[in-house]
């Protein structure tokens, strides 16, 4: 279970409403109350998040690494969370070859020529996926037809966390869960595979729901990158308003004209 004292000083600065401000702390602690996992997980699912692809929140990752490793994680943990993390952009393929797949067909081209050896090949590969990753699924199929090459290099990358096993089966799958699941990518047949794979493992309901919980947490980052930003941008227009004041530089230690006014709420 994960305490205040492991989420202590890991929440990157920057929200600058103290309303806000409270509701991301309630939205965490509910997010991580009372689940039966190691403490380290909810910093570990961050970090996958933040470095995904479709985030790549540099302020959100330095902070989850921290709040992973102050949870006990491992360097190893935090590199096989990343090694997760980056088979995102196989969604390409994913998402793309079907796609094309269809049109070959509507218009009335062929996939590829026939290829005894290549029809060889592809089974060679499938049975390599498989052993390597603990079986098929279908959305396999169209990557295998259209570019087999593709899929033996991605089984290969994306095997690596699974030879490290550094993560328990149940909370790597979670971990792809949370990539899957979130707001930049909402990447369904994933969010299905891996819910699926996830309760073979051993996952709990009381889990899913904690990982869906923290992902949401990512809306918060438009608070974290855009109202200092606001701050910034009302201080300038409080100078351009009065001529006399001497703009001190932006990471300067004194108070702006404007923060003079009255003191700014802190973040976790």
């Amino acid at each position: 279970m994960t305490t205040d004292a492991t989420r202590a000083d890991t929440h990157p600065a920057g929200t600058v409403d103290p309303e806000l401000e409270q509701l991301r702390r309630t939205v965490e602690e509910l997010a991580t109350r009372d689940v039966d996992w190691p403490p380290y997980m909810p910093g570990l699912v961050k970090v996958a998040v933040c470095a995904s692809t479709t985030t790549l929140y540099l302020p959100g990752l330095r902070a989850a690494i921290r709040e992973a490793l102050a949870a006990g994680a491992t360097r190893e943990h935090v590199v096989e969370a990343i090694a997760q993390s980056s088979v995102l952009g196989i969604h390409a393929a994913y998402s793309g070859l079907p796609i094309l797949r269809s049109e070959l067909a509507s218009a009335g081209l062929s996939e590829a020529e026939a290829d005894p050896d290549l029809d060889a090949r592809r089974t060679e590969i499938r049975t390599a996926f498989g052993a390597a990753r603990g079986g098929w699924n279908e959305t396999l199929d169209d990557i295998l037809a259209l570019d087999p090459e593709l899929l033996a290099a991605y089984g290969t990358f994306s095997s690596v966390p699974w030879r490290s096993g550094r993560i328990p089966a149940r909370f790597k799958e979670l971990i792809y869960l949370a990539i899957d699941v979130q707001s930049t990518h909402l990447y369904e047949p994933g969010i299905r595979l891996h819910l699926g794979r996830a309760f073979t493992a051993g996952a709990t309901r009381e889990q899913v729901i904690a990982v869906i919980r923290i992902v949401t947490l990512i809306g918060f980052h438009a608070a974290e990158v855009g109202l200092p930003l606001l701050a910034e941008e009302v201080d300038r227009a409080l100078i351009a308003a009065r001529p006399d004041c001497t703009r001190p530089p932006l990471d300067a230690s004194g108070p702006s004209p404007r923060r003079a006014a009255g003191p700014r709420a802190s973040t976790s």
